[in-house]
Parts: structure tokens; C-alpha cells; sequence
């Protein structure tokens, strides 16, 4: 028994926030670690199923794990944005960015090829 499966990390440009006339880099670097959050969990999620014993139940298992990856990443998006105000507060700001860079660099294996 076997199976084949592909994790992405989407981003939707027309879903991304932001005022054209208002636009800085930091705010592009506060909506880019919304995006590297995405990859983190995809990557989380890329860990998890390398670590599945192959089973009749592989779909309930599949569908299990991108439940809770999914939960778990809204819930982080909506501490990201609440911790550091949407970018206002720049000291959380800097935290969150090099929080998610060091976790990234912990899942390295699981990016995207």
C-alpha cells in the first residue's frame, strides 16, 4: 500500500490588504510574513505526514492533520496580526519576523522543492 500526496502554501495577491497609496516595505514585510506563516505550517505539514504509518485510514489521517494545521495557522495568523498591532508595534514586529525565520530554518527539509 502506498500513496502520493503534495502539500502547497498559496498566496492571493487580490486577498492580500493593503492601500496602494499607503504602501511601504514595512508593511509589505508585515504581509510577506503572513505568506512565510502559510509556508511554515505547509512545511509543519509536509513534517507530519512523513511521519504517517501507511494505513487503510490514510485519507481520515490526511484529512486530520490538514484540519488541525489549518486551525493551528489561523490561530497564529490572528496572533501575528494581534501582537504586533497590523505593524504598528514595531518591537513585536521584528519579534515575529525573526521568530518565523528561525522556525522556518527548523523545517528546512519540508520546503518546497
Amino acid at each position: 500500500m502506498s500513496f502520493e500526496t503534495e502539500v502547497f502554501a498559496h498566496f492571493y495577491p487580490k486577498k492580500s490588504w493593503y492601500i496602494k497609496e499607503r504602501v511601504t516595505d514595512h508593511i509589505l514585510r508585515h504581509e510577506q510574513l503572513h505568506f512565510d506563516l502559510t509556508e511554515l505550517y505547509a512545511r509543519q505539514f509536509r513534517y507530519q505526514i512523513s511521519k504517517l504509518q501507511i494505513s487503510p485510514n490514510i485519507k481520515k489521517q490526511l484529512r486530520a492533520i490538514h484540519e488541525s494545521v489549518n486551525l493551528e495557522l489561523s490561530k497564529r495568523q490572528a496572533a501575528y496580526d494581534l501582537e504586533t498591532d497590523h505593524s504598528r508595534n514595531l518591537e513585536n514586529q521584528i519579534k515575529w519576523e525573526l521568530m518565523i525565520e528561525n522556525e522556518l530554518l527548523e523545517f528546512k527539509a519540508y520546503s518546497s522543492k
